[in-house]
């Protein structure tokens, strides 16, 4: 039982960003990312070069896919591990309530081992190969109960994507353990489009 809640965590990295995913050759527009998340307490001083993606508390490893399901209807999973987050698994499914190629705007459901949480995505064309994203997020989940992340995602190529976002979490669970209830959490990733 003990083993099992220390892998009971959701990821503290971003999952797959809110951008369009176009048709693909293959008719199925799909995509692969991998991110490095680090985090740690805002109040926590910068003592000993805590670097934000070095992590004050250490640095996790994600592996994430996404796909369009149906038209406005995307369907993902996440795989993560490290010394911020454990180990584990989970996905999610979003449903575009805007869906343009310039705007995005939608709903989110994420459920894993052992959290659960919903999620307002959004994402804006800044330039053609900028846009500035975001996912302020709720749930039950052992790190960040409430999550505010801002991101930016820039395209490298024709199908690959340089992602990297900055995210404060509120955790209630530390509430007691004040200054640590508010985290900061970085991250920084690559996706590949298929």
């Amino acid at each position: 039982m003990i083993w099992a809640l220390a892998i009971a965590c959701a990821p503290s990295a971003m999952l797959g960003t809110p951008l369009p995913l176009a048709v693909s050759a293959t008719g199925t527009p799909a995509e692969v990312s991998v991110a490095l998340t680090g985090t740690g307490p805002v109040a926590q001083p910068q003592e000993g070069g805590c670097l934000l993606l070095g992590g004050c508390e250490g640095l996790s490893g994600q592996l994430s896919g996404r796909f369009t399901w149906r038209e406005r209807v995307d369907l993902g999973g996440v795989a993560f591990v490290g010394n911020t987050s454990g180990a584990g698994a989970g996905v999610y499914g979003r449903f575009w309530y805007v869906d343009n190629p310039r705007f995005r705007l939608g709903g989110e459901l994420q459920v894993g081992f052992a959290w659960v949480a919903a999620g307002v995505p959004i994402a804006g064309m800044v330039h053609e190969r900028l846009w500035i994203t975001a996912n302020p997020s709720i749930g039950l989940r052992s790190l960040s109960v409430m999550r505010v992340p801002m991101g930016v995602a820039f395209k490298l190529g024709e199908r690959s994507w340089l992602t990297a976002e900055m995210a404060v979490g509120w955790d209630p669970w530390r509430v007691f353990q004040d200054p640590e209830a508010v985290q900061l959490q970085g991250s920084a990733g690559i996706s590949r489009r298929f």
